[in-house]
């Protein structure tokens, strides 16, 4: 990723993606058939009931109908609520991943209240659209609930209202609850399926904006300098983003093969930057930026790999059997 797509997903943000949103895609490839069936089971049980009640049934029909446009909105609510909590849960994470990197300079400054005080606001933030989206779930559920009764309801009154010779036999009688009662099931799990597809939708687009998030720029350094030189840099001007100020402007620099270079320059000066420009970190706005061979470059903050000591040597090689004593001696 480029510096800049570094800058928006840190590791409170990947983290997010990765315990949050891949669960909830797994979870909802799990029950995409209820999505598919559940319509196709309500419609055949619908069907079935026709035969039992006649025309009494378009008055349950009436009543399902009224009641989807329902919770279609507040269904597209509670998506719009839940892609809201997801971005304030990212500014949660991002600043409690800042609080603990930098953890000795807020004790130092003494800074703990303000802080808090900023994460208790971002924290209230998401609890308000917590409380939406389950506001929204409690209306579906609800909905879905009572859709039941409100079907039977209507379709017995309309087949004793329609026709006063038509009597509500034990038989009709049964075989309707019976019929309602898995209707009832099939719209009880509906909504879950709907919750599901929402909240699956908001982790895509998240998961999409990630994957297609602005890359590296390979090509920003090439590998054909001028002769004689290690280094080339003519008239080259960095940003730390496409749409950023230069940091730095009209930079030329030649370096010799052998050649030892000593930058030295006040605090901000861009010494750091100049480094980051011939490592590719920078947005190269102009000129060109030439390097033959491979760089070694030790950072001002130390690090290490979360994986083994043998991986923290080889970094991205493969061990080769004639490398195996300069690994050991590396490893000494």
């Amino acid at each position: 990723m480029s510096p800049a797509a570094r800058k928006d997903y840190n590791s409170g943000t990947l983290m997010s993606l990765l315990s949050v949103d891949i669960k909830r895609l797994q979870w909802f490839s799990a029950h995409i058939s209820d999505l598919l069936v559940l319509p196709i089971r309500i419609i055949v049980i619908i069907f079935v009931m026709w035969q039992y009640v006649g025309v009494s049934t378009a008055a349950g029909v009436a009543v399902v109908v009224l009641l989807f446009p329902v919770s279609f909105f507040v269904s597209r609510a509670g998506w719009k609520f839940s892609d809201k909590q997801m971005e304030v849960k990212d500014r949660r994470l991002k600043l409690m991943n800042e609080i603990l990197n930098g953890i000795k300079i807020l004790k130092l400054y003494a800074w703990e209240i303000p802080f808090a005080g900023r994460l208790s606001t971002i924290r209230n933030e998401e609890i308000k659209w917590i409380r939406y989206s389950f506001l929204c779930n409690i209306i579906t559920f609800f909905v879905f609930y009572c859709a039941p009764f409100m079907i039977s309801v209507a379709t017995f009154g309309t087949f004793l209202l329609i026709d006063s010779n038509n009597v509500l036999s034990p038989t009709k009688a049964f075989v309707t609850l019976t019929l309602m009662e898995q209707l009832k099931s099939g719209l009880f799990h509906l909504p879950d399926a709907i919750a599901d597809l929402i909240q699956a939708n908001v982790s895509i687009k998240r998961l999409r904006q990630f994957f297609y998030c602005e890359n590296k720029d390979k090509t920003v350094i090439g590998s054909n300098p001028e002769n004689g030189e290690a280094v080339t840099i003519k008239e080259a001007s960095f940003s730390w983003t496409s749409d950023s100020d230069c940091v730095l402007n009209n930079i030329n620099l030649h370096v010799r093969k052998g050649q030892i270079i000593a930058v030295i320059g006040p605090v901000g000066a861009g010494k750091s930057s100049l480094l980051s420009s011939l490592l590719g970190e920078l947005h190269k706005k102009s000129g060109s930026v030439d390097m033959k061979g491979s760089i070694a470059y030790v950072p001002q903050e130390t690090w290490i790999l979360n994986r083994t000591l043998k991986n923290n040597i080889l970094l991205v090689k493969r061990m080769v059997e004639e490398n195996t004593t300069r690994f050991w001696i590396c490893v000494v």
